[in-house]
């Protein structure tokens, strides 16, 4: 009370020293009334400013004190209270550092936020497994390495492959890359490492075949990728299924052939059209009937009958013969052939086209009722 008395004198005095002097001269009610209130207002301001800056010295005073007593306590490693004492100061920074000090990791982390200091706010996130929000930051931020090491860990694959990527962490980043299925990225990523096994299995990934009879070339280019891949780590097997699950067959076939599969590996050629590697498979196997008659059939869609008449007639097959004969032109030994075959009727009727009636007549004559039947 002594101290506002002792603001409000001097004000006061001022005052009357002011209507003193205006005295007689200000006879106007209204205008003494306005002046009346200008000089109080005049005094209220005055006297709110000394007492704010008396507390305000007190407040600067008190936020030293405190700040003083927690680096006390700091020192003695009280570092909750010295944060305590450091956040009533105001000193926010210095009392995030000591909540973090004290395993206060999260409220720590809140702080640095209100004070945008991203960096501290990701490092204390990271360290209580906050990992994609400090990824996040650390992205912010350009740090891309512990961006990249952060969104891994919280499963954000292709944005830590990316991270990853960029920092040149290319067998992280090829890794993340294929468990988030961006299996083709991760093929290219191992061919540039040279690690054909991943490489291999990369591009396997790749081959997915879709419903109907086109391939889309790209998935051959991957399956032919990856078999090459699987063949340098010298698993051929994997490299042939890979290849025929693909719609490549003569390839897997050529791989099915090394790993002596000479079923599998016929079979694939027969499905590719190709005869002549079929036979030659065949013939490897120890499959001598079945390789002359898949070659045989290989010279007759080549126009090479004569080659295919030795084969048939080394086959016993005389019903082959004769129609190759027959195709072309020699139909007396076509007709012989026919007889020789049970094919009567066909074997008379080319006999009697060629003027050999008696030859005709004695082969009906002498054939069995059931070879009588068929016309073929």
């Amino acid at each position: 009370m002594k101290q506002a008395l002792s603001y409000i004198m001097p004000t006061v005095s001022f005052i009357a020293n002011a209507l003193s002097h205006y005295n007689g001269r200000i006879t106007d009610t209204g205008t003494q009334i306005m002046w009346g209130a200008v000089l109080f207002l005049a005094l209220v301001l005055l006297l709110v400013h000394r007492v704010y800056r008396k507390r305000a010295s007190g407040q600067e005073g008190n936020a030293l004190s405190l700040r003083t007593r927690a680096g006390r306590f700091a020192k003695i490693g009280d570092f909750i209270d010295a944060a305590q004492l450091y956040e009533r100061s105001g000193s926010v920074q210095s009392a995030a550092d000591m909540y973090y000090q004290a395993g206060a990791v999260y409220y720590a982390a809140q702080l640095y936020k209100k004070m945008n200091l991203k960096e501290r706010q990701a490092s204390a996130l990271e360290q209580i497994g906050f990992h994609k929000e400090a990824g996040e930051l650390y992205r912010e931020l350009s740090m891309y390495r512990q961006a990249g090491e952060n969104l891994l860990k919280a499963g954000e694959l292709l944005k830590a492959a990316n991270m990853l990527e960029t920092t040149g962490e290319i067998e992280k980043a090829a890794d993340a890359y294929m468990t988030a299925g961006f299996n083709l990225r991760a093929g290219e990523l191992y061919t540039k490492l040279g690690d054909k096994a991943k490489m291999a299995a990369a591009y396997e990934m790749s081959v997915v075949v879709p419903d109907g009879d086109i391939i889309p070339r790209a998935i051959t280019n991957y399956a032919v990728l990856s078999a090459s891949a699987y063949i340098a780590t010298g698993d051929i097997q994997k490299a042939a299924e890979v290849a025929e699950r693909a719609g490549l067959p003569r390839y897997a076939a050529e791989l099915y052939a090394k790993l002596e599969n000479w079923a599998k590996a016929s079979e694939l050629y027969l499905s590719a059209g190709d005869k002549k590697s079929a036979a030659e498979v065949m013939e490897k196997a120890g499959w001598h009937e079945k390789s002359s008659l898949v070659m045989a059939s290989y010279y007759e869609d080549r126009g090479m009958k004569r080659e295919a008449i030795q084969l048939y007639e080394k086959l016993g097959r005389p019903d082959d013969t004769a129609r190759l004969y027959e195709s072309m032109g020699e139909k007396i030994k076509a007709a012989e052939l026919y007889a020789k075959a049970g094919k009567a009727i066909k074997s008379a009727s080319m006999f009697k086209e060629v003027g050999y009636v008696d030859k005709a007549l004695s082969i009906l004559e002498s054939a069995p009722d059931a070879d009588k039947q068929d016309d073929a």
